[in-house]
């Protein structure tokens, strides 16, 4: 008899890497074939650990993509059926995850919180001489 693994997550963390890669090709050659979805691009994933859902976040390599951001996900949403049949057959698994798309808003908080730091280091000198 073989040992088993703790459960420190090892499955989850490699079937949602899989997912990550594979979505990101089929986005990338049109899986969806609708035009709201072109340009996204699957920034992270997170797998339950019972595998029954996958959290997808999303971006696009735009930088001004803030009016698509709402309708990106809505795109990727209508299409969440068909994209997790195809990845059921792609990662030959028996049931894939159901799949939930969200704006990844990470790269945004750290150019606001950047801004800051900026911010305050311009004013740091002049506060510095009172």
């Amino acid at each position: 008899m073989t040992a088993r693994r703790s459960s420190g997550g090892g499955r989850p963390e490699r079937v949602a890497e899989r997912i990550r890669a594979e979505l990101g090709e089929m986005l990338l050659r049109g899986a969806l074939g609708d035009p709201a979805a072109q340009g996204a691009v699957i920034s992270a994933v997170r797998v339950s650990g019972d595998l029954s859902v996958a959290r997808v976040y999303v971006r696009t390599l735009e930088a001004a993509a803030t009016g698509r951001r709402h309708a990106l996900v809505q795109a990727l949403e209508r299409g969440a059926g068909r994209l997790r049949r195809q990845l059921a057959a792609r990662l030959q698994l028996r049931r894939a995850p159901e799949l939930r798309f969200h704006w990844d808003d990470v790269v945004d908080s750290a150019g606001r919180i950047e801004g800051l730091l900026d911010a305050i280091a311009r004013e740091a000198p002049e506060g510095e001489g009172a």
